[in-house]
């Protein structure tokens, strides 16, 4: 049975050992974030959270509701998050039926669909309590600060909806909201969200702009706000397909807007298109760095609605993974089918935590023609949000995709960054720092399956090279990076000893002093003989453990702009030292400048900083970390 409500979804995850409520009191700023965020990354099953005693706040805060894939799973009914693909599956399916009972089946089968659209109610329990006029203050909401350099508080896990002024159909987004005063706030949506294109169509013929914020549900309802669904598709509907049951809505009582009946707290209001815009953020994202500061519309807040015994629910981003690893999750598994009714070749994709759901992709697909990799690139990168990817890589059939580890060893492997690297340039997330436009930048993508005859080599055999040549190699590069003092430390995280045919991808660390550091270095290291070991060579310096790959993809991907940051260089195939088949032209390497850039490298925007919490936060929760029985 779906879950009604968030606190019946909160009892059910009771029962099953996975929440924990805590009495102690804790204050809305900083500390909830660092309890958070320190289960989610370091306890072992990573539990809901319940803190039932806030400080100068009756509300008591929900956090980490989506905290193990396996929760998330529970959460919206399934056994695993791969069966809300298996369920979508029966729909895009484009084989027609073909007896008299597959029709009947068929017509049954979208007849049922209807059950899924939302109902519209007359009472609800999220107007147990409505609150206008002098009434609305925000300040009764434990809205949290989350980070030391956010502009200000928070509301996070929201759903925000507004009206399509031409076609009345709705928008769900989920978008932070930044609490200004008593009544006002800053709505935060990015210019690729339906959010955004509602407010520019207003802006058209000026006046008010109608918007509901809602906070709470069913897990199912939170979740599909973030759902990055077709513009002709409610997030409501998708809500109710996902939990088997319509949802029920119901009027706001001051716009013209409907919300979940069942939701905890609603914020109704108007963004007045005739006022400037104000000053939002900075804020620590998901990125792991915070987001600068920025011009967004004023949410004026008209009523605030809630049930007599309202749950705030939250979550935090910053330095992943987070809890919206998990929700990133379930948009990848639903979204897989959608995807292979455009490129049927594809098996399965991954967007991993390192890459921040936008900046790396790795695609599996199945071949057919020379050249199949290369349809499968271009078409993914035109697909809804896809358009959005920065690092975007395709894969033989039978790859892993969530085994890191494996899928570079596969590119670096088949992958000649010659012929099977392609930069581009497009559109790029909000929230990307190291575009040198905002949300305008470069990309690349990486054809790394196995080659065929006819797609530009020999034999169409992968590189192979012998284990001793590629453990011999790795003393060159020990003893020729001794000779850059500038470098403070260096990996190759991917090697095995005994391996054939495959290199890492080497990491090097630097102190950057001086402008174009990273790419001159990247520049030099690709010159030399080092075994091998520079066909892909990453300069970072802002990475505290190189030995992590985790940490180094997190930093190069979001430090990347692959049009200025990316460098190739050929060699003649005779000084290579050794023989490889179907390469008799040359040798490509290929460098990245992954380090941070500043305003004397020609670099326009501000630079970000890493979201840390300050040491004495870190202290306190160390000193009482014990007692809160999170294991």
């Amino acid at each position: 049975m779906p879950f009604q409500d968030l606190r019946d979804y909160l009892s059910a995850l009771k029962t099953r050992n996975e929440l924990v409520e805590i009495n102690q009191p804790f204050s809305p700023d900083l500390e909830i974030t660092e309890i958070a965020d320190r289960s989610f990354k370091k306890s072992e099953t990573s539990p809901t959270l319940l803190f039932k005693n806030m400080q100068g706040h009756s509300i008591p805060v929900a956090i980490n509701l989506f905290g193990t894939e396996k929760r998330t799973a529970f959460a919206l009914g399934v056994d695993k998050l791969d069966d809300i693909a298996d369920r979508i599956r029966t729909f895009t399916s484009m084989v027609p039926p073909k007896t008299l009972g597959d029709k009947i089946k068929k017509a049954l089968q979208f007849a049922g669909i209807r059950k899924f659209v939302p109902r519209l109610v007359k009472k609800a329990p999220v107007h147990n309590i409505v609150l206008t006029g002098d009434q609305v203050d925000l300040s009764i909401l434990p809205v949290l600060n989350c980070w030391p350099d956010d502009g200000g508080k928070f509301i996070t896990l929201t759903a925000v909806v507004s009206k399509d002024p031409d076609t009345n159909s709705r928008n769900i987004g989920m978008y932070r909201v930044q609490v200004f005063d008593k009544n006002t706030a800053g709505l935060h949506w990015q210019r690729h969200k339906g959010g955004a294109a509602h407010h520019e169509k207003f802006k058209k013929t000026g006046g008010r702009m109608e918007v509901a914020v809602v906070l709470g549900g069913d897990p199912a309802t939170i979740y599909s706000a973030s759902a990055p669904l077709p513009p002709n598709i409610d997030e409501w509907f998708f809500s109710g397909f996902l939990r088997g049951k319509s949802v029920e809505i119901v009027k706001c009582k001051t716009v013209d807007l409907e919300v979940p009946a069942h939701a905890e707290i609603v914020l109704e209001g108007y963004v007045d298109l005739n006022e400037p815009l104000r000053v939002e953020g900075p804020f620590g994202d998901h990125t792991g760095f915070y987001s600068l500061a920025d011009l967004y519309p004023a949410f004026h807040v008209t009523a605030i609605t809630m049930r007599k015994d309202a749950i705030y629910p939250t979550t935090i981003v910053g330095i992943p993974p987070v809890e919206d690893v998990w929700l990133g999750k379930i948009t990848e598994r639903a979204f897989l089918p959608l995807m292979q009714v455009v490129l049927p070749e594809v098996v399965d994709y991954h967007l991993p935590p390192e890459g921040v759901f936008h900046n790396l992709v790795f695609i599996s697909a199945k071949k057919s023609y020379p050249g199949h990799g290369w349809k499968i690139l271009h078409g993914s990168l035109g697909l809804g949000l896809m358009m959005l990817s920065k690092v975007i890589v395709v894969l033989d059939e039978d790859a892993e995709v969530e085994n890191i580890p494996e899928c570079w060893r596969r590119l670096m492997k088949n992958a000649d960054f010659h012929l099977d690297v392609a930069e581009t340039r497009g559109p790029i997330d909000a929230l990307d720092h190291a575009s040198q436009f905002f949300t305008y930048a470069g990309k690349i993508a990486i054809d790394a399956s196995t080659k065929w005859n006819g797609e530009g080599r020999v034999t169409g055999k992968p590189i192979s090279i012998p284990a001793e040549v590629i453990k011999g190699g790795l003393e060159k590069v020990k003893n020729q990076l001794l000779g850059f003092p500038e470098i403070k430390s260096w990996s190759v995280p991917y090697y095995k000893d005994g391996d054939e045919g495959v290199f890492s991808p080497l990491f090097v660390n630097i102190a950057k002093s001086e402008p174009g550091q990273g790419r001159t270095l990247a520049a030099k290291l690709l010159e030399l003989d080092l075994g091998g070991w520079n066909k892909l060579v990453i300069v970072v310096d802002d990475v505290d453990d190189v030995n992590n790959p985790f940490e180094c993809w997190w930093i190069s991907l979001n430090h990347l702009d692959p049009i200025r940051d990316v460098i190739r260089f050929s060699i003649p195939s005779s000084e290579k030292g050794y023989q490889v088949p179907g390469y008799s032209a040359s040798e490509t390497r290929m460098g990245w400048d992954s380090t941070s850039k500043r305003k004397d490298e020609q670099f326009a925007r501000e630079w970000p900083w890493k979201v840390i919490m300050p040491a004495e936060v870190k202290s306190k929760i160390d000193k009482i970390w014990p007692q809160l029985g999170i294991r």
